[in-house]
């Protein structure tokens, strides 16, 4: 190999080096760059699906609210039915003469719902007064069982009425706590 030959293979080599280094060099910023990017729009990607259950839990935490709050406006209401048929019986001291005058709330998920927004003090409360219904339910059943002939006056309450009173107070204390539930001052 002649001198000049020989500088344009070194040439060659060490442009083929620095093509070489270049390559690499370009490909490492090129991926880093892209990378980068690409890091920083999934970042953005998962804040705004994050985002998108927030405010679907925002939303469905509000539609349970105002569910459990219907509910308890509902509950509410039977108990002051209950409540003033059972204040009707006192006055005119007879059992009321339908079984559908003094009715439970019916057990559901609504239900289960507003117990769980209840504090213990209110929960009791509200207990003790359908614990007391229950069991004038029942009274009035066992009143009734003898299937009196139609002509006959309605059962006399007697000496039933002071523990009737104290049933209707019991119901009253738990509609004024299902009503608070109830409210939209409650959050």
């Amino acid at each position: 190999m002649t001198g000049t030959a020989q500088v344009f293979a070194v040439s060659d080599l060490g442009l083929a080096l620095i093509s070489a280094g270049s390559a690499v060099f370009g490909s490492l910023v090129g991926g880093g760059i892209t990378g980068y990017f690409a890091l920083k729009g999934e970042k953005k990607r998962q804040e705004f699906a994050r985002s998108l259950e927030e405010r679907k839990e925002a939303r469905d935490d509000r539609a349970t609210l105002a569910v459990a709050r219907g509910a308890a406006r509902e509950w509410a209401r039977r108990l002051g039915e209950n409540r003033a048929s059972i204040d009707a019986a006192i006055r005119h001291d007879h059992w009321w003469p339908s079984p559908s005058d003094v009715q439970m709330f019916a057990v559901h998920d609504d239900r289960k719902l507003v117990v769980s927004m209840l504090s213990g003090d209110e929960f009791a409360i509200v207990e003790r007064a359908e614990s007391s219904l229950y069991n004038a339910l029942s009274k009035r059943d066992i009143v009734y069982e003898d299937d009196l002939p139609s002509s006959s006056p309605l059962p006399s309450i007697g000496d039933d009425a002071e523990w009737l009173g104290r049933v209707s107070a019991l119901l009253g204390s738990a509609e004024l706590v299902l009503r608070s539930v109830g409210s939209n001052s409650r959050a």
